[in-house]
């Protein structure tokens, strides 16, 4: 059965005007539906560094017309270099992005792109609006927040993150705090009219490439970006022990040492040292992972939780955003198969279809994303060998594969080029549709 043409238009609450809240809106709204932001600062908050959005979930924007947009704040990416710390004299592999291209660009910048969509779009987005109660059991269901204001709606979709109220309240008996870890990300960058004087980082500025760098420990990528920075994430897989909860909930991100990065890098590859001397401010992120939840939708099956509130991921798939991306753009379209006569009751049941569609390649990545952790940080040894002598041979075949003749494979090993496949080229629109 085909979607219904004139299918039936909620009224939509989401509670969140991140990126991906706000491609939400976008998307939803383009289909007819009447949607209302609720964010609780006062105004798009322009925090968070650089990351990739993936070819698939490039894919989606282009879906709903932002495909353009996404390229005009972006650089985009072939293929990710990697580097042994030990080796200075240039990447031992190249794993490539198939048939289609990685978006590299700044968080703040895409969501921006998404607030003028959907206001283009005819959202509704009001800041200052801090949720503090749920009523999900009434229909419409019921939001409350602290200026003493309710809002009603037939869907709340919570993109309010890893830190999500909406989730809190949907499982008020269960704990689903994030968890602190003892990984720290430093976040830096440095104009390219600095870097382009300095040969010494020449590799790391062939245009459209991004360069990791794997290390016993700790690990860096590094990328351009569209404003005209190298911009380099560095990652210490054991800094210290995790912050309280506290601390962490007060803030994810703080002041860091320049210094301290370049003596936690001093033993990595010229091009990255020579990089840090450059490096005048920076911050550090501690990283916390998620709780774990039976489920994304709530008792009354009219409360969905989409992004970081649902499937927060530690970064190392690059992934998190992307996966976003993908589902709320897949929530808009499972949306059109709503029937007119049925007046929203089939929602429950559409919901119910979107999580079973969504959430295996969405725990996929979680689990990838712990993966690469490891495996990008494995110490001296047989096994980081072993790692590099398949990242050489990774560089040596992906150049020669017809990747219209390959196969996607969920469950193929996730080097081969089957699984990498099936994370550059799916489809979400196409999926729905089957």
């Amino acid at each position: 059965m085909a979607p219904s043409v004139e299918h039936f238009k909620f009224r939509i609450l989401i509670v969140g005007a991140g990126p991906v809240g706000l491609t939400a809106a976008t998307a939803l709204s383009q289909d007819g539906h009447s949607v209302t932001v609720l964010e609780r600062h006062p105004d798009l908050q322009a925090q968070g560094g650089t990351l990739t959005v993936q070819p698939a979930a490039a894919r989606a924007y282009t879906h709903i017309g932002l495909g353009a947009a996404l390229a005009a704040i972006s650089i985009t990416g072939h293929g990710l270099h990697f580097w042994s710390y030990k080796d200075s004299s240039g990447p031992i592999g190249v794993v490539s992005y198939g048939n289609m291209k990685a978006f590299m660009t700044e968080r703040p910048a895409v969501q921006r792109m998404a607030y003028d969509a959907s206001i283009v779009a005819g959202a509704t987005v009001s800041f200052n609006c801090h949720v503090i109660g749920l009523d999900q059991n009434a229909l419409p269901v019921r939001l409350w927040t602290a200026d003493g204001r309710e809002y009603t709606a037939d869907l709340i979709v919570a993109a309010d993150g890893i830190k999500s109220k909406i989730r809190q309240m949907i499982y008020p008996d269960r704990d689903v705090e994030p968890v602190p870890t003892r990984e720290c990300i430093f976040q830096s960058q440095v104009p390219l009219h600095i870097l382009i004087s300095d040969d010494r980082v020449a590799p790391y500025l062939a245009p459209n490439t991004a360069h990791g760098t794997l290390g016993p420990g700790k690990f860096s990528i590094c990328r351009a970006t569209a404003d005209g920075n190298l911009a380099m994430t560095s990652i210490a897989m054991d800094y210290g022990p995790p912050p309280a909860q506290g601390d962490i909930n007060a803030s994810w991100t703080m002041p860091g040492d320049p210094d301290e990065l370049r003596d936690m890098f001093k033993a990595f590859p010229v091009p990255q040292r020579a990089y840090l001397e450059h490096v005048s401010k920076c911050t550090k992120w501690r990283i916390a992972i998620a709780a774990e939840i039976p489920k994304w939708i709530g008792k009354s099956g009219h409360v969905i939780l989409v992004g970081d509130a649902a499937h927060a991921m530690v970064p190392h798939a690059a992934q998190a955003l992307s996966q976003g991306i993908e589902s709320v753009v897949g929530l808009a379209q499972i949306l059109r198969w709503a029937r007119p006569e049925l007046n929203g009751t089939d929602l429950p049941q559409l919901l119910e279809r979107f999580e079973k569609l969504r959430r295996p390649r969405a725990d996929k990545f979680i689990k990838l994303s712990l993966n690469n952790a490891g495996n990008h940080s494995l110490p001296d040894g047989p096994q980081q060998e072993a790692r590099d002598a398949q990242l050489r041979k990774l560089g040596d075949e992906q150049p020669n594969v017809d990747w219209d003749e390959v196969v996607i494979d969920i469950d193929a090993p996730e080097r081969s080029m089957e699984f990498t496949k099936w994370v550059r080229d799916y489809d979400i629109v196409a999926e729905v549709s089957i």
